[in-house]
């Protein structure tokens, strides 16, 4: 039967066997890769400006099917789209501040 021990021993060798190296000769983690992320929430934001003037324009038709609720759920998306902008910004004002504030020695230490 095969212990704890054993197991450990198993995945270790395994390790070794599928990289080359042992478990202790980690790599360290590569820096963080810096993205737009205001590029796909205004792309959102757009679609659903685009969907909201569509709908305008066929809301007529639409209401006399029963659907004339189309048109506020893309104003709702569309609306939505300015909250999701705001907390990418108040995001990156926080990420900004975090790095401003381990970029600065401590006055305590």
């Amino acid at each position: 039967m095969a212990g704890p021990d054993r197991q450990a021993t198993d995945r270790q060798a395994t390790d070794r066997q599928a990289t080359g190296r042992r478990p202790a000769e980690r790599r360290p983690d590569p820096a963080p890769y810096r993205t737009n992320d205001y590029a796909p929430v205004i792309v959102g934001i757009a679609a659903w400006a685009i969907a909201v003037i569509v709908l305008l324009v066929m809301h007529h038709d639409m209401a006399k099917r029963g659907q004339g609720w189309w048109l506020w759920v893309a104003i709702v998306g569309f609306a939505l789209g300015f909250w999701g902008l705001t907390l990418v910004a108040i995001n990156h004002r926080a990420a900004a501040w975090r790095a401003n504030r381990a970029a600065k020695p401590s006055v305590d230490g």
